[in-house]
């Protein structure tokens, strides 16, 4: 198996699913016919399965029960949908897509840097120096409200450990909440006015749901 071919299926492994342009963005230089040929020799290999759940025929892309072998957990190679699809999709676009370098924290890679960080979903900014941020990805009935209060919830039960106090203090841990465009403006003045930004690292972002990618893609 080539390099690349192992650095595309640890991807995929790694954020449960991946597109096409994400592909790609990472792995293919702009003057390349693109992922198109790589992406069928690993789906017909058997390590690479195709997903047509998302509007207008389009695809995601996750390992098979093979491809995740020696990889990943063998559950990371299930369909995807709903808020799991939503999430992930959400992760892996704000990693991959938003500027700045940002990577999905494996579980024994957190634990590595923050033995004592709550269990959920963590990146990493490697544009900041090493900032790692709990990442809520907002689902479409979420009030803005319940959102506001599960931050600051889990701001005030992680700022109980000593040394995740001082992370949050220096900015060095923080949350960030992932939402679609139209939800953005609502989370952001929510967040405002419980002021949670004055005492930790708190973003809002935008990110695609399965029936923004579209949309997204073509901004």
């Amino acid at each position: 198996m080539e390099d690349r071919d192992g650095q595309i299926l640890e991807h995929i492994g790694r954020y449960r699913l991946t597109l096409r342009p994400i592909l790609d963005r990472l792995f293919f230089s702009a003057d390349s016919s693109g992922c198109g040929n790589v992406l069928t020799r690993l789906i017909s290999q058997g390590y690479v399965q195709a997903r047509q759940v998302l509007p207008r025929r389009r695809c995601y892309y996750q390992l098979t029960r093979l491809g995740t072998m020696g990889r990943v957990p063998e559950s990371r190679a299930r369909l995807l949908r709903g808020q799991a699809l939503r999430t992930w999709l959400g992760v892996l676009w704000y990693c991959c897509m938003h500027e700045g370098q940002r990577r999905l924290l494996e579980p024994r890679e957190l634990d590595a840097v923050l033995p004592t960080a709550p269990k959920g979903i963590h990146v990493a900014e490697a544009a900041t120096g090493y900032r790692v941020l709990r990442v809520h990805v907002v689902g479409l009935k979420a009030k803005a409200g319940y959102v506001a209060r599960k931050v600051h919830h889990d701001l005030r039960a992680t700022a109980q450990d000593a040394t995740l106090a001082a992370w949050i203090r220096n900015r060095d841990y923080g949350f960030v909440i992932l939402a679609e465009r139209p939800r953005v403006r609502e989370l952001v003045d929510r967040i405002n006015r419980e002021r949670l930004g004055e005492s930790a690292y708190v973003a809002v972002v935008p990110v695609p749901g399965p029936h923004s990618v579209q949309k997204e893609l073509s901004l």
